[in-house]
């Protein structure tokens, strides 16, 4: 995208995914906030590294019972590599926003959560290339149509999980 040379995807400070479009929050070299919005359907691979937050979110939060449907919308970056995963949780009958408390690497290193930070790092470099280097779906090969239905809705039940 013109103009956004200044960016660094490692300065990114929210990145959403909602209603199958893409929101990234970044800082420029001075210190401004910048966001950039994209309606094109992002590649598969930027929804698989979003839609394998699901499992992570069901982990923390110790989702069970009733559920029928997690779906991740944002991942936040704090202060002190620190993140917060937000998403939403649907059941039968109802669905409610949720969102962790802020998790570090240094707290979670030693658990099966750890590899959390491993999908965080394949969604930064995936949300780089698609708002930055064009990185999109191939309609030809992809041809999901954005209707709003939330991409990583529509990719965890082509793939069957939730």
């Amino acid at each position: 995208m013109k103009g956004l040379e200044n960016v660094k995807s490692s300065q990114l400070k929210k990145v959403q995914y909602k209603d199958g479009g893409v929101v990234a929050d970044f800082f420029d070299e001075q210190g401004n906030q910048i966001t950039v919005k994209s309606v094109d359907v992002p590649h598969p691979d930027f929804r698989n590294a979003f839609g394998s937050l699901a499992y992570y979110l069901k982990l923390i939060m110790s989702i069970s019972g009733e559920v029928t449907r997690v779906e991740p919308t944002a991942v936040e970056f704090k202060d002190g590599d620190k993140i917060v995963l937000r998403g939403e949780v649907h059941t039968e009958f109802a669905g409610t926003e949720i969102k962790t408390e802020p998790l570090s690497y240094a707290e979670l290193r030693d658990t099966p959560i750890s590899d959390v930070f491993n999908a965080i790092d394949r969604i930064k470099d995936e949300t780089k290339k698609f708002l930055f280097e064009g990185k999109e779906a191939q309609q030809s090969l992809f041809p999901m149509q954005h209707d709003g239905a939330d991409g990583a809705r529509a990719l965890l039940s082509m793939t069957g999980t939730n």
